[in-house]
């Protein structure tokens, strides 16, 4: 079913700041009349401010800061010549505001080593430069209150395995004579970003930890239970270990890697949430999975994985040669939220003038029939659940191009708008 809804006109209300502690009426966030006017199912493009951030390739996950209640855009587009790279936007849904926090890097720029011998830009705070895109391996610790980044160099700069030997033995030695201690050098895995001051700081774990190198195209959750941020590795490009998970505790500032009782679904790009009605991960397969078309659940306090064997998995339009007609979910071009008011998880694909949402029912384990929104223009998703505002978050665009920002709601609540976040299905 095919449904264009029509833009409403934008709130006048003032951008409010973050409050601590228990909420009252008064410091909640006003509700956006353009998302409060959503019926069940419905979907409106959003009336915002300028600049908006541009366009930008498998960069999947927009990770929610539920201290100053925005979502947060940070990654690079798919072209190599741009310059969209490692700028960070926040927006925020009850006045349908951006904001540039970070601008970007230019390209190539003058670099230094820092205290552990990690590259940074020369000029300015310490920052993760040229960081590509960012997948789903970003996410956000309710704990720590900052953004956690598994992306971007954060090794020192000859501690890449794939580094011929001439070539890190001369990064060593340049990092020696511009005075690093080379006894101090370590990998520092993540980086984090505070939203209120706009800082980026490099977490340096504890050395007897076990930290690894930055993850590509993977994905990444923040256990909000037991928290810890999880990943797991799949690409076969990235020096980690397999066969287990990777959990960094923000309170100790330490890795500690786990063999795990089976794996994540096949292939790369995967798409990952945490499913609070259940209290674990899902998981959907991603690329490069041939026809295996997998969500899985993973709970960290057992080290387990499940196969839910979902039903009524979508089917695509033209099946492929090689990889089945079932649909494929991955960051290559689809995003995933939780609606933590209604217990769905929500898979939104790009197509070329539309996009496509499908819920899935957690409890069942099943996907719901598809709802198709026209007048996108087409290009990567990026996503979150705003609770305040009961409606997915939808941004993206062609790369390079002007994005598009969306608001979709599954269904209203019968009370009120304002449902616990978090409350189980």
């Amino acid at each position: 079913m095919t449904r264009t809804c029509l833009m409403i006109a934008l709130s006048c209300a003032p951008p409010l700041g973050a409050a601590g502690g228990a909420e009252t009426p008064s410091t909640k966030p006003a509700l956006n009349p353009q998302i409060a006017a959503l019926g069940d199912g419905e979907a409106v493009r959003l009336k915002t401010n300028e600049p908006v951030p541009l366009g930008r390739g498998y960069c999947a996950r927009m990770p929610y800061d539920p201290v100053n209640k925005v979502g947060i855009i940070y990654g690079s587009c798919h072209n190599p010549k741009s310059i969209a790279q490692n700028d960070v936007w926040t927006f925020d849904a009850a006045t349908a505001t951006w904001t540039e926090l970070v601008k970007s890097d230019p390209r190539t720029q003058a670099m230094r080593y820092n205290a552990i011998g990690v590259r940074v830009p020369k000029v300015g705070p310490e920052r993760p430069a040229g960081v590509g895109h960012t997948y789903n391996v970003i996410c956000f610790d309710t704990a720590l209150g900052k953004m956690v980044s598994l992306r971007g160099p954060s090794a020192p700069a000859w501690d890449h395995p794939w580094l011929k030997k001439a070539e890190a033995e001369k990064r060593k030695a340049e990092a020696k004579a511009s005075g690093v201690d080379l006894d101090k050098a370590q990998r520092g895995m993540p980086w984090l970003l505070d939203v209120k001051s706009r800082r980026w700081t490099l977490a340096v774990p504890d050395r007897t930890g076990d930290t690894p190198y930055y993850s590509r195209a993977e994905a990444c959750c923040y256990d909000p239970k037991h928290k810890r941020v999880l990943y797991w590795k799949t690409d076969p490009d990235v020096p980690n270990r397999r066969g287990g998970v990777y959990a960094w505790d923000g309170a100790a500032n330490r890795w500690t890697f786990a063999p795990t009782k089976g794996g994540p679904a096949p292939g790369i790009e995967q798409l990952a949430c945490w499913d609070t009605g259940n209290e674990r991960v899902l998981y959907f397969s991603g690329s490069y999975a041939g026809t295996a078309r997998q969500a899985k659940a993973f709970d960290y306090g057992t080290l387990t994985w499940t196969d839910l064997k979902a039903k009524n998995w979508p089917k695509a339009e033209t099946p492929h040669p090689k990889r089945g007609n079932l649909r494929q979910f991955s960051s290559g071009g689809c995003s995933l939220a939780f609606d933590t008011l209604n217990g769905k998880a929500i898979l939104i694909r790009a197509a070329d003038d539309q996009f496509v949402v499908y819920p899935y029912d957690v409890r069942t384990n099943t996907f719901e029939e598809p709802r198709t929104f026209t007048g996108y223009v087409g290009g990567h998703l990026k996503s979150y659940y705003d609770p305040d505002q009961n409606a997915v978050i939808i941004n993206g665009g062609r790369d390079l191009g002007k994005s598009q920002t969306w608001a979709y709601r599954y269904k209203r609540t019968t009370v009120t708008e304002r449902g616990p976040q978090g409350s189980k299905p």
